[in-house]
């Protein structure tokens, strides 16, 4: 899962070293190199939210949102690089955050225009950048200080969805605005098939539909770098094989306007704090806290998404601090909104970075670029800026509108359509006041019903329905313990399974006077329903299991339950991860694993009297009792005697297994008992 951007998964780039190799110079490679690629992507990501900040007339401030975004990139890579408890960490300007400054300049900028024209526009949307930069690291920082991350956890994950979903509409059109120069407009579609409009238009759609299909089909380190270079020179050599020139190109609209070094600089010369219309940034207060609460949820997701990725722990209070005080800098400094990126993290993670060195590096480059890469930036085409920027609002739409229809509930799936038809129809305001009180009725209504963990005990305090022999119960005693079993209960969601997660981390990290566990069971009988949300912290549990050879045991599964988890890879059964239709069986399982494991089951090649053997006080009693005995041979499924049968006989079983069934209504039959070779059957009829 990916809260912005695109997402790599787990790929590998080896590399074909000779015997003998510097063990430092190749490090030094291997961290240069991701950092190139890291920085590489950062620069076009951050050139592209600075455009998605300032189309169409407000473009004429472009080279600043350039400068700004750039210097944003150097100081919170820079930052995060240093403090992120990875130590690959990529971080800098975002495409979620980028949508909200978009939409909050804009509306600065549109009462501006059409109240007070003559007052210079500059200084207020300056202001209102760096001012909404500081007041969301503030709460960042402020969040983490008090280690409030894990009750971000408890957001539903559907209104998660519907937030990033109704971002991704917001991408969409921020980046067609980019591409066309103006905001696109539903009523007008005639427009978009004009010779003008098209010629801006459809090469950026035509970059982000590759992107999309070549990115969503195949996982390589190095695809989207690669195509990112392969669009620039293809642009370039369409330009020269059409005889366009540059300025051709730059009067057309499909490259930047000549701009000289150091605009983020000339920024701050600029800026004049009596031009600043401190109203108007006031009443956009609500929209800075909606992009802060978004920008938090996309720092639990990416960190959430990385730890799936890499098998790492994250600290999320540590990323969040280290995110707050990253933007504080960035912030002072006049620039936009960042943090951790999942894409650029794991794409620096896959190339061999494995130290802090990529991403300042990364972060060094983009500096250099912003005091002294005009040049460079001139030949970055307009199309393929915009064609990412609608790649990323596709990414979102499709993982959240499209994907996510084989991954949640009916129910889940329709509030977040619900929300991102809201946000594209209202507004993201309305979109998220509707999330927030979606969010509330859900939490107080499944709150109301969870109490997750109902028993929680090891298999010395509960064995299976299997009577066995005495040598048998004596190995089972001495390794009981680490059969470990949690009875859960009530409506399990995101927070309430994170809870469950670090109660199994500790008892599999902290085992104490215990053994440790070789079998976790989780029981699902009492369970009334599993939320689509808490499907990542049993990925994580089954990672946690299959990290530290523990098997993964789930029984009474839900039917609906048992789909979401086999859906999302948590359900593989295989031997960290199986499925048993009761707890019983369950249990069974793990003490055949435990008794296979010390070479116990070879009793039951053992004659009768071996069997029997510790049973008896003394030997001369036994030899006593075997000529009463008589063998008695049954096949595969026969009754040895039913319910209500005369009780007139004492059975010792020799080999083989003997149960008792309680047969139900509707033909279906309940094991209460199961015998294996040295047991007694039918003492207590006899007795009585």
């Amino acid at each position: 899962m990916t809260a912005s951007e695109d997402t790599f998964q787990s790929s590998e780039l080896r590399e074909a070293t000779s015997p003998g190799a510097d063990p430092s110079i190749l490090w030094l490679g291997k961290n240069v190199f991701a950092g190139l690629l890291a920085a590489l992507v950062t620069v076009t990501y951050s050139v592209s939210y600075a455009a998605l900040i300032f189309p169409g007339s407000l473009s004429k401030y472009l080279a600043f949102g350039i400068g700004c975004s750039l210097m944003s990139a150097a100081i919170i890579g820079c930052w995060v690089s240093l403090t992120s408890s990875l130590p690959f960490a990529v971080a800098g300007p975002d495409s979620n955050a980028a949508a909200f400054l978009a939409l909050i300049v804009a509306g600065v900028a549109g009462v501006m225009q059409a109240n007070n024209p003559s007052i210079p526009l500059w200084s207020t949307l300056f202001a209102t950048i760096f001012v909404s930069t500081l007041i969301s690291g503030l709460l960042l920082f402020t969040i983490g200080y008090l280690r409030l991350g894990r009750f971000i956890r408890f957001i539903p994950y559907p209104v998660v969805g519907g937030f990033l979903g109704g971002t991704g509409w917001l991408i969409t059109m921020g980046a067609l605005a980019v591409m066309m120069g103006q905001a696109p407009s539903l009523l007008d579609l005639s427009s978009f098939l004009m010779t003008e409009q098209a010629i801006q238009w459809v090469p950026g759609t035509l970059v982000a539909v590759t992107l999309l299909v070549v990115l969503r089909r195949f996982r390589h380190v190095l695809l989207m770098p690669l195509l990112l270079l392969g669009f620039i020179l293809l642009f370039h050599v369409v330009l020269w094989a059409a005889g366009w020139s540059l300025e051709h190109a730059r009067s057309a609209g499909l490259l930047f306007a000549p701009f000289p070094n150091g605009q983020w600089m000339s920024a701050w010369n600029s800026f004049s704090w009596g031009d600043v219309q401190w109203l108007l940034l006031l009443e956009q207060g609500s929209r800075v806290l909606a992009m802060t609460a978004v920008v938090v949820i996309t720092i639990l997701l990416n960190a959430t998404g990385l730890e799936l990725a890499t098998m790492r722990d994250i600290d999320l209070d540590q990323e969040l601090r280290s995110a707050g005080a990253a933007n504080l800098f960035a912030g002072v400094a006049g620039g936009i909104v960042g943090y951790l990126s999942i894409s650029r993290s794991l794409l620096n993670h896959m190339a061999g970075a494995s130290g802090r060195l990529a991403g300042l590096l990364s972060a060094l480059l983009c500096g250099t670029l912003a005091f002294w890469g005009s040049e460079i930036l001139l030949v970055l085409p307009r199309p393929v800026l915009g064609g990412v920027l609608l790649y990323l609002g596709f990414s979102l739409l499709m993982e959240w509108l499209v994907d996510s229809w084989s991954k949640l509930s009916h129910f889940d799936y329709f509030l977040v359509l619900l929300i991102v038809v809201i946000i594209a129809v209202r507004g993201f305001l309305s979109g998220v006041s509707f999330g927030v009180i979606a969010a509330c009725l859900i939490f107080a209504f499944s709150y109301s019903r969870i109490h997750v963990v109902k028993h929680e005990f090891t298999g010395l305090d509960r064995q299976s329905n299997v009577a066995r022999s005495l040598s048998l119960q004596k190995v089972l005693e001495k390794r009981a313990s680490e059969i470990h079993v949690l009875i859960l209960q009530g409506y399990i969601f995101f927070g309430t399974a994170v809870a469950l997660l670090e109660r199994v981390r500790q008892r599999i990290e902290k085992p104490g006077e215990l053994l440790p566990v070789r079998f976790l069971v989780l029981d699902f009988r009492l369970v009334s329903a599993l939320d689509s949300s808490a499907i990542l912290s049993f990925v994580k549990m089954r990672q946690l299991c299959h990290s530290t050879q523990v098997t993964l045991l789930f029984s009474h599964l839900p039917p609906k339950v048992k789909e979401l988890l086999e859906n999302n890879g948590c359900l593989e059964q295989n031997e960290y991860s199986l499925s048993f239709p009761d707890l019983d069986h369950s249990i069974e399982w793990c003490e055949e694993r435990i008794l296979e494991e010390a070479d116990a089951t070879r009793s039951v090649q053992l004659s009768l009297v071996h069997l029997l053997r510790d049973q008896f006080s003394k030997e001369q009693v036994l030899e006593r009792l075997l000529p009463y005995l008589e063998p008695r041979e049954l096949e595969k499924g026969a009754y040895l005697f039913r319910e209500g049968d005369p009780s007139d006989g004492l059975y010792f079983l020799e080999l083989g297994r003997i149960s008792v069934l309680l047969e139900l209504p509707g033909g279906k039959v309940k094991r209460l008992l199961t015998m294996g070779s040295g047991t007694v059957v039918g003492e207590m009829g006899l007795y009585l």
